[in-house]
């Protein structure tokens, strides 16, 4: 009898093994408040609630218990091409825009918001026909990023590039002379304005560049790319849910919302 009762608790713990297995996430984060930054030693935003609903989804559907390790990053480019040469259990949240070049380097997720990207300027005279004959006294790029193409595109001639860490930190730069120009994601913008009332900063809405997005990133051969995309598009999509609203509500005023919200 003792033998049977012990064999069926060998047999039961082996089966909870079994259903609860553990497994690793590895998440590298590069921080551009509000979709991830840290605060109060708790990695928070807008990327950080929609990955955590999938690790939520994904222990559900394959009776896994992930354990989440998580590396801050300072700097665009050290982030990119840590996610880049990663393990295939790597994840990358940093507000990385979409696009072909990149496309050839690492596995990008469905868009989960579209990014608008401004033209930034704290000078009250600047309009865009001025800005195209106007020879950039500063340009103001974070390292890594391709917002230097951007201002390429509309014709600017930079005498000097000032490259930053962080978006703020070109925010902080550009405010502090009507010599700095750059390109900005308009939630950085966003942030900046509200947490920064009395610098005067503004942008130019004519230059403003509409056909870009943010996805998640991974490295090619990435193990959860595949099945966090089957989350995003899961019924009618993740971004059609009220749980995707609720989270841009929680971290985004209405007026920036309707500018970025994936319909």
């Amino acid at each position: 009898m003792k033998k049977t009762v012990l064999l069926t608790f060998v047999c039961f713990t082996a089966t909870c093994i079994k259903l609860f297995a553990q497994d690793t996430i590895y998440i590298n984060y590069y921080e551009n408040k509000p979709c991830i930054y840290t605060e109060s030693g708790k990695v928070k935003g807008i990327e950080m609630d929609i990955i955590s609903r999938y690790i939520k989804w994904y222990n559900q559907n394959n009776k896994t218990d992930l354990v989440v390790k998580y590396t801050k990053f300072e700097q665009f480019d050290k982030f990119y091409e840590a996610v880049k040469s990663g393990n295939k259990k790597t994840i990358g949240l940093g507000t990385v825009s979409i696009n072909e070049k990149r496309k050839q380097e690492l596995s990008f997720s469905e868009p989960y918001l579209k990014n608008v990207l401004v033209f930034v300027t704290s000078d009250k005279k600047v309009y865009p026909d001025y800005i195209k004959t106007y020879s950039l006294k500063n340009a103001v790029v974070v390292s890594g990023s391709n917002q230097m193409e951007y201002l390429n595109k509309i014709n600017v001639k930079k005498l000097d590039v000032t490259e930053t860490n962080s978006q703020k930190e070109a925010l902080e730069v550009i405010s502090q002379s009507a010599e700095n120009y750059g390109y900005v994601d308009i939630i950085s913008y966003w942030d900046f304005v509200k947490s920064n009332p009395y610098k005067f900063i503004k942008t130019v809405k004519e230059l403003s560049v509409t056909d870009d997005s943010f996805g998640l990133i991974a490295p090619k051969n990435s193990v959860y790319m595949d099945s966090f995309n089957e989350f995003m598009q899961y019924g009618f999509g993740f971004t059609s849910t009220k749980t995707y609203h609720a989270i841009l509500e929680k971290y985004l005023g209405e007026e920036v919302i309707k500018a970025v919200e994936i319909e």
